[in-house]
Parts: structure tokens; C-alpha cells; sequence
């Protein structure tokens, strides 16, 4: 059974569903419905995991509140020591397409890429919020950064800071088509182009803090939020 826990993410990858919960990871069967924990005793230390990704080899990584660890063989390994890294307190994960993964952090970005590591902070980049709450990569290859106090797109060498969004913190991103879709504790916002629409409980949401939102193979979104 799975632990009573918050979740704080969920991944898809190969008929597993994944879970990133305050009680470690949860890899859930789709096809027969067995479910597996992991935690401190699978090498996962830490046991608060705010997400779950894979490379483009299939291996799993998991983002923890004591640094980025990989399952190797039913086991999980520290994949770098904490001193290379900005902070020890990693946030998301997201893969290019190139194959680089990206760690959001609660002191700004860290990239592997063929055996190297780069970082962004608010020192050496455009982004303008230590802490990183998000990261996705839209169809054009554009990076997009949820961060405490701000939206950023990042390409090319390019960093554009959104500034409506610098007096709440991004929660959750998700890329449709030309879509860039977020959540916040102040309801849902739609960037379409240039053209931006804010969702709140008078357009029929429950909750205007709205924390996760998801897209289904079927295009239909899920959110979940806190309600009064």
C-alpha cells in the first residue's frame, strides 16, 4: 500500500506511474497494480522526493530535500556529491531533448550534460528568483523557470522575466501546443502568445490557490488546489 503522504509530483515512464512524496518514492504498476515504496532503507535518503525523472537511457532520478539520487538495481545512489551543486535542496527535474537534465534547486539551476555541470544563479543568469519551484522545456525547445517570485523563458542566451508574476510564486508549469500554462496561489494564468488570461474561482475553479495541474494523453487537465 501507498503511504499516506503528500505528493508533490507524478511521472509516467514505461506503464509505471510515479509518485514524489514526503514518505520517499512511489512506483505504481499500471498493468497489474503493484505498488513499491522507496525510502531510507532503498538508499533514498532524506525521504521527502518533490520529483521524479528519467534520462534518455530510461534510468530514474529523484529530486530530494538532501540532493539528486538514481536507482540502480533497486537501489538508490547518491548520483553527485551535494558540494557540486548550488544547494543541497533539489526542487524538479526535466530532461531536454538534447538528452541534458536540469535540476531546479532552492538556489537556482544545475545542468549535466555529457559528464558536465553548469550552474545558473541570480549571479551569472537572468533569472530572478533564487529558488526554482519548476522547469519545463516547451515545443521550440524554450526553457520555462517557476520561480519563487518570478516567470522566466530562457533560450539561446536569452533570459525574458516576466514581471506580473514577481508578487506570488510559480507552483506548476505545463506546456500545450502554443500554451504556456501556469499555476499560483492566485488561480491559473494562460500565456497565448503575447496574450495572457488569469483563471479564478469566478471561471469556475474551486480554489484560486491552485498548487499542481497535469495534461493527459486525452488533453484534459487536471489541477488540484487548497480549499477553505
Amino acid at each position: 500500500m501507498a503511504p499516506r503522504s503528500h505528493v508533490y509530483s507524478i511521472n509516467e515512464e514505461n506503464g509505471f506511474l510515479w509518485f514524489g512524496t514526503a514518505c520517499g518514492a512511489v512506483r505504481y504498476n499500471q498493468v497489474n497494480a503493484d505498488i513499491t515504496v522507496f525510502g531510507e532503507e532503498e538508499g533514498l535518503k532524506g525521504n521527502y522526493v518533490f520529483d521524479v525523472e528519467f534520462d534518455d537511457q530510461g534510468q530514474v532520478f529523484a529530486a530530494t530535500n538532501v540532493g539528486i539520487y538514481c536507482l540502480k538495481n533497486g537501489q538508490w545512489e547518491q548520483f553527485v556529491s551535494s558540494d557540486s551543486l548550488p544547494s543541497h535542496y533539489i526542487t524538479c527535474i526535466t530532461r531536454k531533448a538534447d538528452g541534458a537534465m536540469w535540476f531546479g534547486t532552492a538556489q537556482g539551476i544545475c545542468v549535466f550534460d555529457r559528464g558536465k555541470w553548469k550552474k545558473y544563479t541570480i549571479d551569472n543568469s537572468g533569472i530572478a528568483s533564487h529558488f526554482i519551484n519548476e522547469l519545463k522545456f516547451d515545443a521550440q525547445g524554450h526553457l520555462w523557470i517557476g520561480g519563487r517570485h518570478c516567470l522566466t523563458e530562457h533560450f539561446d542566451d536569452r533570459w525574458i522575466n516576466y514581471g506580473f508574476a514577481t508578487s506570488y510564486p510559480v507552483l506548476d508549469l505545463v506546456m500545450k501546443d502554443e500554451l504556456v500554462i501556469m499555476t499560483t496561489p492566485l488561480g491559473v494564468h494562460i500565456k497565448d502568445g503575447n496574450r495572457w488570461t488569469t483563471l479564478e474561482q469566478t471561471s469556475g475553479l474551486s480554489s484560486k490557490n491552485v498548487k499542481a495541474i497535469a495534461l493527459s494523453l486525452t488533453n484534459i487537465f487536471s489541477l488540484a488546489g487548497s480549499w477553505d
